[in-house]
């Protein structure tokens, strides 16, 4: 949610303005796809294809009408704390493998935002993000 200070809310907006920016540089407005993720949080393409791909995916739900899709929403799985219950070192793949119960936190949405970053108006939290115009997919 919108906190005023939250820190989240300016990291996300920083780097929102410098894709933008980037957009326009280039002259490629609409080309930038936007997704935050934290470290647990893994998407779960449920395509049924073994070598399906976040690229593939976007490509088949935006190929009928691209120019009106802003945003996709895609499932996720949580993995939280994985049942640790102290620090451990090592690679984060390597010592968080239990998922956390149910198929994602009770107060988070069913699936991450990826976003055209010139249609993002704000985000409710980093993974909702609110669009100006266009569709919202949900895969």
């Amino acid at each position: 949610c919108q906190i005023p200070g939250n820190p989240q809310q300016a990291i996300f907006e920083a780097c929102r303005r410098y894709l933008v920016d980037e957009e326009l540089r280039r002259g490629e407005v609409g080309s930038t796809w936007m997704l935050t993720s934290d470290v647990d949080e893994f998407l779960w393409l449920q395509s049924g294809n073994a070598k399906s791909t976040l690229t593939a995916m976007i490509s088949n739900l935006t190929s009928s009408n691209k120019s009106e899709v802003r945003s996709v929403g895609i499932p996720y799985r949580q993995f939280g704390s994985s049942g640790k219950e102290s620090f451990e070192s090592g690679f984060v793949m390597e010592r968080f493998v239990h998922r956390s119960g149910g198929d994602h936190c009770s107060d988070n949405p069913p699936g991450k935002a990826i976003s055209h970053v010139s249609s993002i108006v704000t985000f409710i939290r980093p993974e909702e993000h609110i669009v100006s115009d266009g569709q919202i997919v949900v895969a």
